[in-house]
């Protein structure tokens, strides 16, 4: 059964929430996320791999946006093992953790430096 379309709510995020479906969070630099998918599985598993899938897209597309190479290698790197492999769970409660400080922890918007290098003479 369909679940009825309305407008996805927009509420400020933080570290320790629930997530709620159809919900869109605003990250600690004020980018809106995507919608939190509908749990249309009465299975909990399915709902979990689907709320890990939302988490590391939306930390992709945070650290895009941020210019954050560094983060986004890692980020990339889990997407490409939930894409690999079918059934399991491949985030870790690591990664979980660093994706919702990266995500909503004000403490955690470092200032990209332009250049990390000098100029050679």
């Amino acid at each position: 059964m369909k679940k009825p379309k309305k407008e996805p709510r927009i509420i400020q995020g933080s570290p320790d929430q629930m997530y709620a479906e159809n919900t869109i969070y605003i990250t600690n630099t004020g980018r809106h996320t995507t919608p939190v998918p509908w749990f249309t599985s009465k299975l909990v598993t399915n709902n979990i791999k689907k709320l890990e899938r939302w988490q590391v897209e939306n930390g992709i597309l945070e650290a895009t946006a941020r210019g954050d190479w560094f983060n986004l290698l890692w980020m990339e790197e889990v997407k490409r093992r939930i894409d690999k492999k079918h059934g399991e769970f491949t985030v870790t409660p690591s990664e979980k953790f660093s994706l919702e400080m990266y995500l909503f922890d004000t403490e955690w918007v470092f200032k990209i430096p332009y250049k990390m290098t000098r100029e050679l003479l």
